[in-house]
């Protein structure tokens, strides 16, 4: 009964999110790039698991938690420096100064929190090489704030046990990143999508876990016979012919339809919604 209830609280909470979705968001800059894509285009996706979910939530607590601990500490500048342009919107988790004998009035650090599970904390602490995804969000996150010294700051879920990888800031790699998000906004603006990288397979685990799977890997089948990502609305709904019209839209080489008129999180869950209950057919032309 609780957990029924909790589930609802979150669902509830998720669909009332107004974080901005057409634009860019520097935290997904190490993904694949027709998720960046995808995510800044707005199609119709199925609402979070609510597992998923409660993953979320612990992570926001960790940073929460951290926050107040260096503000304790007294070394917090401020929470969450917001990162905001025409295409692009995102803030860090921390902006640090430490100070040391060398200098007194202490240096400025970014820092980025998060969480991993005990295999893979493992193998970053013993191999000091952070997630790839992980290093160019800080990197990516340097570039645009110009505060040049991050921190990648690692829990453990299983145990709190904790790791911290130190970033300079590389103009390179940085001019590398910018240049990826602008091709990434000008293909979702003109509704196009990327390649599928390679290697990107329908079982590979980072497609597995990616909510925009269903479109990228329509059609996979496994080894059951059971369709691998199948349409996750309610057959004949307008949620549910708008995903067929995508998909049959790539197929057929076209670009991709703006079908959501929703422009944050929690409006796109509301109009998935809405539209899941209406037994209406979109137009089957591609536009």
């Amino acid at each position: 009964m609780l957990g029924k209830m909790i589930e609802h609280h979150q669902q509830k909470k998720q669909s009332m999110e107004q974080r901005p979705m057409r634009k860019l968001h520097p935290s997904t800059i190490g993904m694949c790039q027709r998720r960046i894509v995808f995510d800044m285009m707005m199609v119709p996706q199925a609402i979070v698991d609510p597992q998923l979910l409660r993953i979320f939530n612990n992570g926001h607590s960790m940073h929460d938690r951290y926050e107040r601990m260096f503000d304790e500490m007294g070394i917090l500048v401020q929470a969450e420096m917001k990162i905001e342009t025409e295409d692009i919107s995102g803030h860090t988790d921390a902006l640090i100064n430490i100070k040391s004998f060398s200098n007194p009035t202490g240096e400025h650090y970014l820092v980025e929190l998060k969480s991993a599970m005990s295999m893979s904390f493992k193998r970053m602490k013993e191999t000091n090489v952070p997630k790839a995804e992980h290093a160019a969000q800080l990197m990516f996150y340097m570039h645009l704030s110009q505060v040049h010294k991050g921190i990648l700051f690692v829990e453990c879920k299983d145990d709190q046990d904790v790791w911290e990888h130190h970033m300079e800031y590389n103009y390179n790699k940085g001019m590398a990143l910018e240049q990826k998000a602008k091709e990434s906004i000008q293909m979702a603006k003109e509704r196009v999508l990327p390649p599928i990288p390679k290697g990107y397979t329908p079982s590979y685990y980072k497609c597995s876990t990616c909510q925009f799977n269903l479109y990228c890997h329509a059609g996979s089948m496994k080894n059951n016979g059971e369709v691998r990502y199948p349409n996750p609305f309610t057959p004949n709904s307008e949620a549910y012919e708008d995903v067929n019209h995508i998909i049959s839209c790539m197929q057929a080489g076209e670009r991709i339809p703006d079908l959501m008129q929703s422009s944050t999180n929690g409006e796109l869950i509301r109009e998935v919604a809405e539209k899941n209950k209406n037994f209406s057919k979109v137009d089957d032309k591609c536009s």
